[in-house]
């Protein structure tokens, strides 16, 4: 939009507030935009303990996963040692069906004698007493009986290996909670703690940032521009460096947000690429500028194009 006359312009310009929006022939200049992180995390432990070893250091690149720092674990890996341990006498027991088969000789040599009983009786009756026909039977349910328990017991060793086996992972748990890995790949701004110093749950160990994408803020007027003429559009960020030397970065709008401010602007939240020189990174969070995005087509105001568009910004996740 441009101001054809002077007085107009500056009532304008008394009235908005100092990042209100410029716009140039196709393009819509966002003045005094604010670099801020993508992503950042405190990386805290996960339990109490002596860290043993800091192998994070400020200002070096860690890659996602890498191991920051270690809590002693030498009694997590005794517990591991146990439960591994223990998950091999359960499976030795329950791969063993000796009772089992105990069980089965015992019931058939108790079958033979209460037969041999049987056939003496009916050669000579009355040469078994009936009390020893019953001894016979007894030992013969009781062989069928050991049997079963037998079956049963191995059955339950079987069970007892899922429950060593869950203590084992358990335990491996523990070993791991112990390990302070990376959640990200960045720069390490920060560590706030040293090799054998105690830490407690929760407690943060190391500050890592991803500085090599950084999220630009601006503020747009809805009035102007509608969502779908930025979302997702080419920017271009410029801001000044050391001794008034400027360089630009490029990237595109992420989100456009849905609520407007008490200002009557919106926020634009874009994503550029940042680079390095001799080593350290020119973009920095907290630094401002001007951000140009180039602009899309104008939005239809046809409704049943617009509702077969389906919604502008659910590509554009709020950061």
């Amino acid at each position: 939009m441009r101001f054809a006359q002077p007085l107009f312009a500056v009532a304008i310009l008394l009235q908005a507030p100092q990042w209100a929006v410029a716009q140039a022939p196709g393009a819509a200049v966002l003045p005094k935009c604010r670099v801020a992180l993508i992503d950042e995390a405190e990386v805290p432990a996960q339990e109490a303990g002596r860290l043993t070893a800091i192998e994070a250091e400020e200002g070096n690149y860690v890659e996602k996963d890498t191991l920051v720092a270690q809590i002693d674990d030498q009694q997590a890996l005794s517990d591991k040692l146990v439960a591994e341990k223990e998950e091999e006498v359960a499976k030795v027991q329950a791969e063993s069906d000796v009772e089992v088969r105990i069980g089965i000789k015992a019931a058939l040599l108790a079958k033979a004698e209460y037969d041999q009983l049987i056939e003496a009786n009916q050669k000579s009756p009355g040469a078994k007493t009936e009390a020893e026909k019953r001894i016979k039977i007894f030992n013969y349910d009781k062989a069928v009986l050991q049997t079963e328990k037998a079956r049963q017991d191995q059955s339950i060793a079987k069970t007892t290996v899922e429950a060593r086996k869950a203590q084992v992972e358990a335990a491996e748990a523990g070993v791991q909670r112990r390990k302070i890995l990376a959640p990200l790949s960045g720069e390490v701004a920060k560590v706030y703690l040293h090799q054998g110093e105690w830490v407690s749950p929760g407690a943060p160990v190391v500050r890592i940032v991803r500085l090599d994408r950084l999220k630009i803020e601006g503020f747009l007027d809805p009035k102007q521009f509608a969502p779908s003429e930025v979302v997702n559009r080419p920017v271009s960020f410029e801001t000044e460096l050391t001794r008034g030397r400027k360089e630009k970065f490029t990237g595109k709008v992420t989100y456009v947000n849905f609520e407007i401010e008490p200002t009557g602007y919106v926020r634009v939240t874009a994503e550029v690429v940042n680079r390095k020189e001799e080593g350290q990174w020119l973009l920095r969070p907290g630094t401002t500028g001007e951000m140009t995005i180039t602009m899309g087509p104008v939005a239809t105001t046809d409704r049943r194009a617009t509702e077969a568009a389906g919604p502008t910004l659910s590509t554009a996740p709020a950061r």
